[in-house]
């Protein structure tokens, strides 16, 4: 079973490694930091050797339930990306395949030396195994994904454009939620980059992103980071 170091840690997660002695921190860009309202995140080793995540908000105007939610939330989407780091580890690619329609891809893998391999569908393996790496399969995937995406955006945008000026805003009762474009919710996705919510049920969200045209995605697998502005 392969292992990370705490350096090689840091630079997966992009952080800023802190050393004092025998202590060492990785500290991240993590939760709010606005004029009001400031977070300290950042990773240690506890005694029995494992990761841990830290969060600490300061927000004098909310609430202490709400400040312990979104230090939880911090903390757990922190580990998350951890476990995937070191899942990728032992992760052997062995072939893909892409769904140009979709615009996604599948991945045949093998989580360690003893496992058979197995597909996995796009959303899937990030929910597993997170991000693909900067350079799976040589960058081969990323490159015929982005030939894909290329071709897919104008056309992308333009449907995404003409849905939303003929498709009526529903009601707060109903369960889908449609914004007008420039009054969603920005977000930023791990792979896709920016973009904006322009539509979003209990489980579902359709995003339309800067570069990557629309995409649906499910809300317990998806990477999103909301940003506040």
């Amino acid at each position: 079973m392969k292992t990370i170091t705490f350096e090689q840690l840091a630079e997966k997660l992009n952080g800023k490694l802190w050393v004092k002695g025998d202590l060492k921190r990785i500290y991240l860009d993590e939760g709010y930091n606005t004029k009001k309202m400031s977070t300290k995140t950042y990773v240690y080793v506890d005694k029995n050797g494992d990761y841990k995540v830290s969060c600490n908000i300061d927000c004098p105007s909310q609430s202490y339930q709400w400040i312990e939610s979104q230090e939880e939330k911090v903390v757990e989407e922190v580990t998350t990306r951890i476990e995937n780091i070191i899942s990728q580890l032992n992760l052997e690619l062995i072939d893909y395949k892409i769904n140009e329609e979709e615009g996604t891809a599948d991945v045949l893998v093998k989580e360690n030396s003893d496992a058979e391999p197995k597909w996995y569908e796009e959303m899937k393996f990030y929910s597993k195994f997170g991000d693909y790496a900067e350079k799976v399969f040589g960058g081969k995937l990323q490159e015929e994904l982005n030939i894909v995406y290329a071709k897919n955006k104008e056309k992308a945008l333009a449907e995404a454009k003409s849905k939303e000026a003929d498709k009526p805003v529903e009601s707060n009762e109903q369960k889908s939620k449609v914004y007008e474009l420039g009054n969603g919710k920005k977000v930023r996705h791990a792979r896709f980059g920016l973009g904006e919510i322009i539509e979003e049920t209990e489980d579902n969200v359709k995003v339309l992103f800067q570069t990557e045209g629309e995409k649906s995605l499910l809300k317990k697998f998806a990477p999103l980071t909301y940003i506040n502005e």
